[in-house]
C-alpha cells in the first residue's frame, strides 16, 4: 500500500486527483481478492487461501496456464466493480467528494488510477528480476527465469494485465451505462506511465543503488 501511494505522490498531479487515483488503486487491490473468494478460485485450490496466488505450488493443485487465467478473472472482477462505482458517480454527480467538476477528467484519471495500480506491479516485476540476478552473480548459477521454459513468477505480466484491464473498464461502462470513452486517450496514458510515474521509479533505482 505504501508503494501505491509513493507512486503517486511523486506526481504532477494536485492532490484531489491523487486523491481519487488512489481510491483507485486501493479499490482494484481489495477487490482483486475479493474477487479470489467470490468467484471461487479459493475452492480449486487443495490448501484454500484468501488469495489463491500465496500457497506453496506443491499444494497448489493447478496448472500454471490455469493459475494466470484465475488472476486475470480477478482483475476483471475488480475493473467491473469499479466501473459500476464510476458510472455511479457520475449519474449521481458525486465526483465532487473528490473534487471533481468535470467529468470526462474524472473518467481519464479513473484510467491513470488503474494504470498507476499495475505499474506497480511492474516495479514489483523488476525487483524480482534484480533480486534473481543478483543471485545468478553471487552463486554463478543461470538466472532464474531466463532459461527457455522457466517463469521469474507466476502472475501474467502486468503490462498485459494493465492494457487488458483498461480496455474492459472502458468497455464495462460503455456496454452498461453508455458512458463512452477515447481509446487513443487510454493508450496515451498507458503508454506514457514511464514519464507520469518516473520520479518514483528514479528514487526506487537510488535505494536499489545505495543497498
Amino acid at each position: 500500500m505504501n508503494s501505491l501511494e509513493n507512486v503517486l505522490a511523486n506526481t504532477g498531479f494536485n492532490q484531489n486527483r491523487r486523491d481519487w487515483m488512489f481510491y483507485v488503486e486501493f479499490f482494484l487491490c481489495a477487490f482483486h481478492e475479493l474477487g479470489h473468494l467470490l468467484l471461487g478460485h479459493c475452492e480449486i485450490s487443495k490448501k484454500m487461501s484468501l488469495s489463491a496466488i500465496e500457497v506453496n505450488l506443491d499444494n497448489l493443485g493447478i496448472d500454471t496456464s490455469l493459475y494466470q487465467a484465475l488472476e486475470m478473472d480477478a482483475d476483471f472482477f475488480a475493473v467491473r466493480r469499479l466501473g459500476e462505482k464510476v458510472a455511479s458517480m457520475m449519474k449521481f454527480n458525486c465526483i465532487d467528494v473528490f473534487g471533481y467538476h468535470d467529468h470526462e477528467m474524472f473518467y481519464y484519471d479513473t484510467l491513470y488510477g488503474i494504470r498507476a495500480f499495475y505499474y506497480v506491479l511492474t516495479l514489483e516485476e523488476i525487483k524480482e528480476a534484480q533480486r534473481q540476478r543478483n543471485i545468478s552473480i553471487q552463486t554463478g548459477l543461470p538466472q532464474k527465469g531466463c532459461q527457455p521454459g522457466e517463469q521469474t513468477h507466476i502472475h501474467p505480466p502486468s503490462l498485459a494485465r494493465a492494457y487488458n484491464s483498461g480496455l474492459l473498464f472502458m468497455e464495462h461502462i460503455k456496454k452498461y451505462f453508455r458512458i463512452k470513452g477515447n481509446k487513443k486517450c487510454f493508450n496515451d496514458i498507458f503508454f506514457t506511465a514511464d514519464q507520469v510515474f518516473d520520479n518514483y521509479r528514479n528514487i526506487l533505482r537510488n535505494v536499489s543503488a545505495c543497498s
